[in-house]
């Protein structure tokens, strides 16, 4: 644990190296951020949509933009051009589990963006008048939701790239998953907005437990029972996700192993 907790620190400490583009990213950011409260504040004018009235669509709009790094809706991690270049043979080979120092430097990444994007934008947004804070109780159970989030955002991106392994280029699988994550996810609309049978649909599928739940617990959407049952199956969900991102990392070394020797 404690080797994995020291590349999640080099991860976090590495991304301040970027300074321009981490500003360019929260000015980019900071647009979309009341562009898109703007335009499900419209939306809602007339009337709730959903359950979700204009201020809470608001609100939804700024908390999915800050948390959008923080659990990653896309983004290219690298195992696919590792598997391209064969330098996936030399990182299997070192004495540590690729699939956890993966997920340890991913992680270190998504916990300097809460600290640097996701702070920032909340506070944009409170200032700017657009978001509307969370109630004290929900705070832990937030916390705990963004963390199971990233877990689960991160896994998916693997598995993704996981797919060179049997796939000469993985863009097609990248394209298709991350599409439906924009969709399900929450990030294009909140899910409420949607048919009934896309909300139950989405409830069987990983992508609302990325982006989509932890702003509904901001809003105080689940509560109680709900709340706990919510969380639980996120919780399945990443260890789920956790089960398939080795399932297909052992898969695929058998493969390389058959091709390559």
């Amino acid at each position: 644990m404690t080797t994995y907790l020291a590349f999640a620190r080099a991860a976090f400490q590495q991304q301040f190296a970027y300074r321009v583009a981490n500003w360019a990213g929260l000015s980019t950011n900071t647009f979309f951020l009341f562009f898109r409260a703007y335009v499900l504040g419209a939306c809602t004018a007339a009337g709730p949509i959903g359950g979700y009235a204009q201020s809470e669509a608001i609100s939804y709009a700024a908390v999915s933009q800050a948390l959008l790094m923080v659990v990653p809706q896309w983004g290219v991690v690298g195992v696919a051009s590792s598997v391209r270049t064969g330098q996936i043979a030399v990182d299997l080979l070192r004495p540590i589990d690729f699939y956890g120092l993966y997920l340890a430097r991913r992680l270190g990444i998504s916990a300097y963006y809460l600290t640097v994007r996701m702070g920032p934008l909340l506070l944009i947004g409170w200032l700017g008048g657009v978001l509307e804070a969370p109630a004290w109780w929900a705070l832990p159970a937030l916390a705990l939701s963004v963390c199971l989030g990233a877990v689960i955002a991160n896994s998916l991106l693997f598995l993704i790239e996981m797919s060179s392994f049997w796939l000469e280029n993985e863009t097609g699988v990248r394209y298709t998953v991350l599409g439906c994550a924009s969709l399900l996810g929450g990030l294009v609309l909140p899910l409420a907005f949607f048919p009934p049978w896309v909300q139950d649909l989405s409830r069987l599928l990983p992508f609302e437990y990325t982006l989509y739940l932890p702003a509904q617990i901001w809003l105080g959407k689940h509560t109680g029972g709900d709340l706990l049952w919510a969380l639980l199956a996120q919780c399945a969900w990443a260890v789920g996700m956790f089960g398939l991102c080795k399932l297909a990392l052992w898969r695929g070394t058998l493969k390389l192993r058959v091709a390559g020797g």
